[in-house]
């Protein structure tokens, strides 16, 4: 048994390390906490907040010119290539045009097409009739397919006919850009034709 003249060097030591081992056990906790906690997000600056709101604002379009009146309409057209043009159009009308110009799909308009320096082109100078601007032009103009044809497809129900034009409409075989007055693939309308046309569908 240690006398008495060494308690106070042990007391002194039992102390120091008691206290060592409390100081690391609370810088443990600390060192836990700091890197355990969840960071808070940086705020976002006001330059980057205007930014995402540009971002998501869409700017108006500017509205492409419209057919002439008189003697069109005055309505929107459809914007067509000089390739269109110039397959669609008698060579003395074509040469009126620039590379682009806008077809006019108004079934009672007399302009086939213009463009934004008032030039245009009467329907009546068109190689052939064209849908939907002359009465027996075909609809489909590729594979001269006619609107009444797409209709009675939809009277009776005859989907698959109708996936199977969509398709072929949709192939290579197709040649929209020189056949189609607007140069564009008539599938929009067909679909368009043939879902009114169906048993019990709603009138426009």
């Amino acid at each position: 048994m240690p006398t008495s003249q060494h308690l106070p060097l042990l007391l002194p030591a039992t102390f120091t390390q008691a206290s060592h081992t409390r100081s690391l056990r609370s810088a443990t906790r600390v060192l836990r906490g700091v890197c355990c906690a969840p960071r808070p997000e940086p705020r976002a600056r006001p330059d980057s907040i205007l930014s995402m709101s540009r971002a998501f604002v869409k700017d108006p379009e500017t509205p492409g010119p419209t057919c002439p009146s008189p003697p069109g309409c005055g309505g929107s057209g459809v914007p067509v290539s000089s390739v269109t043009l110039r397959a669609r159009l008698r060579p003395e009308a074509a040469a009126r045009f620039g590379e682009e110009a806008f077809f006019c799909p108004d079934p009672a308009c007399e302009v086939a097409y213009f463009d934004g320096r008032l030039a245009w082109a009467a329907r009546s100078e068109l190689l052939e009739p064209a849908y939907p601007k002359q009465a027996g032009a075909p609809l489909c103009a590729c594979f001269g397919i006619a609107r009444e044809a797409i209709e009675e497809l939809g009277r009776r129900g005859d989907k698959a006919a109708m996936r199977a034009f969509l398709e072929r409409a949709a192939s290579p075989e197709a040649r929209c850009a020189t056949r189609a007055a607007d140069g564009r693939s008539c599938a929009t309308e067909a679909r368009r034709v043939f879902l009114r046309a169906l048993p019990g569908a709603a009138e426009e």
